[in-house]
């Protein structure tokens, strides 16, 4: 279950980092037109949380793992 759920939350990152940075795009190059309707500090709470949660999910799964450098 554990490898699904971090898998589950890398993805839904990654989808939320682009959503972030296209509205962040729309709204730097047309002035109102995300801001009016949706309030991107809401998404920017939502993506660095799934970015942390991500982080440290990654983390304890690879922390166990046999590690070979050679």
């Amino acid at each position: 279950m554990k490898p699904f759920l971090a898998k589950l939350i890398n993805d839904l990152f990654a989808i939320q980092f682009v959503v972030f940075v296209a509205y962040f795009g729309f709204e730097f190059l047309f002035e109102g037109i995300v801001s009016n309707y949706f309030d991107l500090n809401i998404l920017l709470v939502v993506t660095i949380v799934f970015g942390v949660v991500s982080a440290i999910l990654d983390h304890d799964l690879n922390n166990g793992d046999d590690k070979d450098f050679s």
